[in-house]
């Protein structure tokens, strides 16, 4: 068979690789963020507030956790926003008079939902407030409202009917805005599907006054409350236009808006989307935005269930974006003002129960609001009003939805790289698996974290799967969307998405964990509230333990695939110095000085001297050594490298010294490995003058095999001091040493038997044994092949001595190291493929490497390093063997300089055209003298230990549940 595949040239794949690697570092910063917004909301309290329940809706009140306390004051003193204060019991309001409240609730097309959330509004615990209804609809919610207008008693209803949509949700708002009483103070929001409690308002009016600083509340804005209070208390002193700007800034930074938790519960119990959809919105608003609101960052207005002030509604309006919503939170931010999340107060709604509809509303929201990050993106960062923290959250906000097209991206990069089996030298599979993985488990962890804080994890656990399910089936979708917002100059249509009514699970309010206490402010409590907490604290604290327990054993499992063992550096190598008389082609470069691994014993006796004269006071690069063979094995660089140099001067004083280090590849090409720079460096003006200079810490630098070291020194002296340089003998021998870590390789030794041998049902004489079974001869052995065309020619296959007794991974790179040369000095094409043979002898192509290499004309003492690129990752069962096969293609015969020529896939840089001839190649193997192998990466990691990790966020519900027996026993 002959190799005819085009090979795709290594850059490509390594281009997509790392494409693939910086969106998986991209998600692994999303993913820490959930994690930490996790920990949060499982250690943010201990013994803290209760949500209302769904019997009483009485809000439990308890003190603030000493760790929420502690970060809360670092970060601004965010502890004080909520008072001193718990929420009145029974949700009762403790303003001397209640403001007027206007609630605005959008329709079209609401006849399954319209009267029940009529009902619930009509029937709120508050008595000075209005229903205002903008109607679009052309079906029976018409008739529906006709009907309930005609009922006395109870709140003002007002209905506006629209002829049009224009402008949509956010259309209608704004007639709203229109038809509103002039007293209102507040303006509440509901969508349709929606049944707001009938405490919610009182509410909602507790958390703006005691944000806003009413009633004794505390203001974190203590500047602008003394100037207030100072000119307050000496109006005879008169304050003028300060006094006013500094009210008018005060007014600005109050809170304008606070948003409730949307409880998706109605139909959780539906089908599968329905819980999908459940356990998202809980991780959500339990878990990502209480993180948001514990680091006062930037909050967003969820389009429903929020109360904003009616005078800052009235100056900044309603756009008619498709995310309203969005668009209101930015300009209230770009305006100064601030929004409150809290997941105390509580609205139950309805879920899309189909795909189709999930999947359009996703769409709308992924075009929107990216449309409206383009939009004000640069307002935003540019704005003096946005805090550090509001900033760094919107640009959290930024790319929301378009993690779904960089989600595609990336994954089809991996993929590609995958298949190409080209990758970075550093790139493994457990590098890659770490990054999924980490990555896979973090909205699933939020969202149980969020239902487990509700109370409801093992009832609603099935949601975790489906919201898995679901993130994959809608992120093309919103990457469609997304990519559209983001290249579109006008935003595209509201689609709506249908309410049927359906309640299959009649849950007004959820109760969340006392460990959720940091949102709810502190008092103090009574000594019969301290036994109950005493009593439950203990259950508390273990599901703490539990859940912090497998989020360690996700990440230990995660850190053992991903951090290789770190072997303690086996001592030093030591380069020397040295001088040939007759220069050296070292990647195309001609060089008198070499960097020699042989002993320093061994050099020579006479001294070489080199001089140079700086004719300015700059830095000049004076000398360059190459190490003048190359490297035969993997070599990883570590910890610092030491320069053993005689140096002197024509005059005795100070210079400058710079050390650069470079990797060189075959072809030539090098790489910055480190630097090293001394200044100051006293030397003397006799000869033998030596210098110890110990450089920085190498990180971990691996160098593969044939390639080679260059070392640059850079001088800066003294204009009119000269300078020697003395190495290459015994007495004198300048050196540098570096210190590497052991690499695990192993090499087979290819061998040859005059009596065939039988491996895997397959008759060969040629063979590869394992170091510890290798006999090789005292005379190698020569296999020859004559070439007289260009075709491909199938010259030698190996076998592995023996079948596995264990199954092999292999991930890594293949070193050849053969003793190769033609009858004449010319250039070869030589494709080495890798297979897998199984018991009878069928072989399975692995990999393919292809390469261009000048052959020398008679044998050499200098193997061939060949070298290929990362393969991908490939297990070899037990039972079955290696196989590596060798073809040979001559190219045109001639002196085409020396040198290496190219990397895998490279041809010669001059054609040549001269006619072809045939050429006899020999391939010596099987001998001490020429030891040709081929070395295999060993196995680093045990790759047993990914299935454990999707067992960790089953852990804390199954010690929950032997925690619940336990506590039984006890009770018994």
């Amino acid at each position: 068979m002959e190799p005819g595949l085009a090979l795709v040239p290594p850059s490509v794949g390594l281009a997509f690789s790392y494409v693939a690697l910086a969106f998986g570092i991209f998600f692994f910063a999303f993913a820490c963020k959930y994690y930490v917004a996790i920990l949060l909301a499982l250690l943010g309290g201990k013994g803290g507030g209760n949500g209302a329940n769904s019997e009483g809706g009485r809000t439990n009140r308890n003190r603030n956790h000493r760790l929420a306390e502690r970060v809360l004051n670092h970060f601004g003193g965010r502890s004080s926003d909520l008072s001193n204060e718990d929420p009145p019991p029974e949700g009762q309001y403790e303003g001397a008079e209640e403001p007027f409240i206007s609630i605005h609730l959008p329709f079209y097309n609401e006849r399954n939902v319209a009267r029940r959330i009529l009902e619930a509004c009509i029937n709120l615990d508050y008595s000075n407030y209005e229903i205002l209804v903008v109607d679009d609809s052309r079906d029976e919610t018409v008739r529906i409202l006709r009907e309930m207008s005609r009922r006395r008693g109870g709140p003002t209803l007002k209905f506006v009917h629209r002829k049009d949509r224009r402008g949509f949700k956010g259309g209608a708002l704004s007639e709203a805005l229109k038809h509103m009483d002039p007293r209102t103070e507040y303006v509440v929001v509901f969508d349709a599907d929606f049944i707001p409690p009938p405490d919610i308002l009182r509410q909602f009016l507790w958390y703006f006054n005691r944000q806003n600083g009413q009633n004794g509340g505390n203001n974190k804005h203590r500047l602008a409350s003394r100037v207030l209070n100072h000119f307050n208390n000496n109006r005879g002193g008169g304050g003028g236009d300060l006094e006013r700007r500094v009210e008018e800034w005060y007014e600005a930074r109050r809170v304008a808006a606070v948003q409730g938790y949307q409880l998706h519960v109605l139909n959780k119990s539906e089908n599968w989307l329905t819980r999908g959809v459940r356990a998202e919105y809980s991780g959500s608003y339990m878990v990502e935005r209480t993180a948001e609101e514990f680091f006062g960052a930037m909050k967003m207005i969820a389009g429903s269930v929020f109360m904003v002030r009616a005078d800052v509604l009235r100056r900044l309006g309603w756009t008619t974006s498709i995310t309203e919503d969005w668009d209101l939170t930015i300009r209230l931010y770009l305006a100064g003002y601030k929004v409150v999340y809290t997941p105390l107060i509580q609205a139950p709604a309805e879920i899309p129960k189909t795909v189709r509809r999930l999947v359009r509303q996703r769409m709308r929201w992924a075009e929107g609001h990216t449309f409206a990050v383009k939009k004000y993106f640069w307002r935003v960062l540019r704005s003096p009003m946005l805090t550090l923290r509001e900033k760094l959250e919107f640009l959290y906000f930024a790319p929301y939805y378009l993690q779904s097209f960089f989600f595609l991206i990336g994954s089809l990069c991996w993929l590609v790289a995958e298949a190409l089996g080209q990758h970075p030298s550093f790139w493994t599979a457990t590098l890659g698996w770490g990054l999924v993985l980490s990555n896979l488990f973090a909205l699933p962890l939020m969202g149980l974290t969020g239902l487990f804080l509700e109370y409801s994890a093992l009832q609603d656990f099935r949601g975790i799967l489906s919201f898995i399910a679901l993130s994959y089936i809608i992120t093309p979708f919103q990457a469609y969307a997304a990519l559209k917002g983001l290249l579109e100059k006008e935003e595209g249509t509201w689609i709506r998405t249908l309410k049927t009514g359906t309640i299959t699970d009649r849950i007004l309010r959820v109760r969340l964990r006392k460990i959720f206490g940091w949102v709810s402010p502190r008092r103090k409590r009574s000594s019969e509230e301290r036994r109950e907490g005493r009593r439950g604290r203990s259950s508390t604290l273990a599901l703490i333990l539990l859940l912090i327990m497998s989020a360690a054993l996700a990440s230990m499992s995660l850190m053992a695939l991903s951090t290789p063992t770190q072997p303690q550096p086996t001592g030093e190598e030591v380069l020397n110095l040295e001088y040939l008389d007759v220069p050296v082609n070292i990647s195309g470069v001609l060089t008198h000085r070499v960097l020699t691994l042989r002993p320093s014993s061994e050099l020579g006796g006479g001294i070489h001297n080199d001089v140079w004269e700086p004719s300015n006071e700059g830095w000049r690069r004076v000398w360059v050594f190459y190490l003048d063979v190359p490297l035969e094995q993997d070599y990883v660089l570590t910890g610092e490298m030491d320069y053993v140099l005689y140096l002197h001067a024509s005059r005795a004083g100070e210079v400058s010294l710079k050390f650069v280090l470079y990797d060189v590849g075959e072809d030539g090409a090098s790489h910055k490995i480190k630097e090293d720079k001394f200044r100051g460096v006293k030397i003397g003006a006799e000869p033998g003058g030596l210098l110890n200079l110990t450089g920085g810490r190498v990180r971990e630098y691996t160098l593969s095999p044939g390639h080679r070291i260059r070392v640059e020194v850079y001088v800066k002296g003294h204009r009119g001091v000269a300078y020697f340089l003395e190495y290459g003998s015994t007495s004198r021998p300048s050196c540098i040493r570096l210190h590497h870590l052991p690499v695990r390789r192993t090499y087979l030794s290819l061998e040859y038997s005059p009596t065939p041998v039988t491996v895997c049902n397959t008759m060969t004489n040629r063979y590869m044994t394992h170091p510890d079974f290798t006999d090789l001869g005292e005379a190698a052995h020569v296999d020859s092949l004559t070439v007289e065309d260009r075709r491909w020619h199938r010259a030698w296959s190996f076998y592995l001595y023996g079948p596995l007794e264990e199954a092999y991974t292999l991930n890594g790179r293949l070193v050849y190291r053969l003793y190769l040369h033609a009858d004449r000095e010319c250039w070869a094409a030589l494709a080495i493929g890798l297979y897998d043979v199984d018991e009878v002898g069928r072989s399975e192509r692995v990999g393919f490497s292809l390469f261009v290499r000048r052959l020398e004309g008679h044998s050499t003492e200098r193997p061939l390093i060949l070298v290929t690129q990362i393969l991908r990752s490939h297990t070899f069962k037990s039972g079955h063997t290696l196989k590596i096969a060798i073809w040979i293609k001559s190219l045109r015969v001639g002196d085409m300089g020396s040198g290496a020529v190219g990397d895998e896939g490279r041809g010669p840089h001059h054609p040549i055209s001269w006619k072809m001839e045939p050429v006899t190649y020999y391939l010596e193997y099987d001998s001490k003298e020429r030891d040709s192998r081929v070395g295999f990466p060993g196995i680093v990691l045990p790759e047993r230990l990914l299935p454990l990790l999707p067992l960790a966020p089953l852990i804390p519900a199954l010690v929950w549940k032997m925690s619940v027996l336990k506590g039984g026993r006890r009770d018994e």
